[in-house]
């Protein structure tokens, strides 16, 4: 080495550590030969330490991605927390609401394996009998706690258009109803969240627990009530059964709530035949929020109402101009006791429903 600098000294140990072949060319003698060869060997390990720990950091990162530990970012999406046996069926049918827009997001938080998950709806999307069709609506996994805020926030839940909270299965009524308060807390607890939030809860009796500790924050829902009522009504009343399932789910005609600014000031009477494509069944008021289904003619529509209509869909249609005549103006049919037990428990379109008449 004819330049006894320590720059070309350091320059010349890097290239026997980057590249092992070039102290082949160093200068014959005993001394030299050596340090070459240590240099080179400890450049050999520094590599592959390097390479290793490059390689360990990007396998945790695609083990992370397989297990659903990545945070998503979206906006305007469906956030379901918790899994159960209603799942697949909450996925079917929000993805039949999201058809029209040309499909959604769907996110669901569990604490099951997410590749589990994956595989669940894979196979009920290629199952030869009712396979679950998602008319491009897409589903993410994200595996983890749902009561956990860093978890809720990993799913962007403070922007989502709505939050279905699943209760859990294998837990007593009052175990996974607990669970459930815990999830309206802790839902409650960030930071600019506003979207409707609709909690399954099993135990009739403790409905009223989500009113003390979040005062009309959630829409609870008692599947099992619920679903015996409506059981029993179907069996009392042979067919209705078909018609529920037309109403109730995104097949066929749907019920919608919609505000029209131009139908303020006028009765429930003249906005009868104001849809072409649409029957107008009631009224959502917006002082307090509550839905009259079918309310007197003379009712008055005021600013801010939404009209609920049963259409097939959100954009089939639309106001009218009003040229038309009604000569008979017939009266408003009263319920019968035992459809009153059951419409007590319905909702539409994520509001509890009045039993006014």
């Amino acid at each position: 080495m004819e330049d006894n600098s320590i720059s070309e000294a350091v320059w010349i140990a890097w290239t026997f550590v980057a590249d092992p072949g070039t102290h082949a060319d160093c200068e014959a003698t005993f001394l030299i030969r050596m340090i070459s060869f240590t240099v080179t060997v400890g450049g050999m390990l520094i590599f592959a330490l390097m390479i290793g720990i490059i390689s360990d950091y990007i396998a945790d990162k695609v083990d992370d991605l397989k297990k659903g530990k990545s945070r998503i970012i979206d906006t305007d999406h469906t956030v379901m927390l918790n899994w159960n046996d209603k799942s697949l069926a909450i996925i079917q049918q929000v993805a039949l609401a999201n058809e029209s827009e040309g499909g959604g997001t769907i996110v669901v938080l569990a604490i099951n394996e997410k590749e589990e998950l994956e595989n669940t709806l894979a196979s009920a999307v290629a199952s030869n009998e009712n396979p679950l069709v998602l008319h491009g609506t897409e589903v993410f996994f994200r595996s983890g706690n749902p009561l956990l805020e860093s978890q809720l926030r990993r799913v962007s839940t403070s922007t989502a258009r709505c939050v279905i909270s699943l209760s859990l299965e294998g837990l007593d009524a009052d175990e996974a109803d607990s669970t459930q308060v815990r999830q309206v807390m802790a839902l409650k607890a960030l930071d600019e969240f506003n979207c409707h939030v609709v909690v399954e809860v099993q135990d009739v009796d403790n409905a009223d627990l989500f009113q003390l500790v979040a005062p009309d924050f959630a829409e609870v829902i008692i599947t099992h009530d619920i679903i015996g009522r409506l059981m029993i009504q179907c069996a009392r009343c042979p067919g209705l059964a078909n018609v529920l399932e037309e109403m109730m789910g995104f097949e066929g005609s749907e019920f919608y709530f919609e505000e029209h600014p131009e139908l303020t000031g006028q009765s429930f009477y003249d906005i009868t035949c104001r849809f072409d494509e649409a029957i107008p069944l009631g009224i959502k008021t917006a002082n307090d929020g509550r839905v009259l289904i079918n309310p007197e003619n003379d009712h008055k529509i005021e600013v801010g109402d939404k009209i609920l209509v049963l259409a097939e869909d959100n954009d089939s249609y639309e106001v009218n101009k009003g040229e038309f005549k009604i000569d008979d103006v017939g009266k408003v049919p009263q319920l019968k006791d035992e459809v009153k037990q059951v419409s007590g428990y319905c909702s539409v379109d994520g509001e509890e429903v009045s039993n006014q008449c």
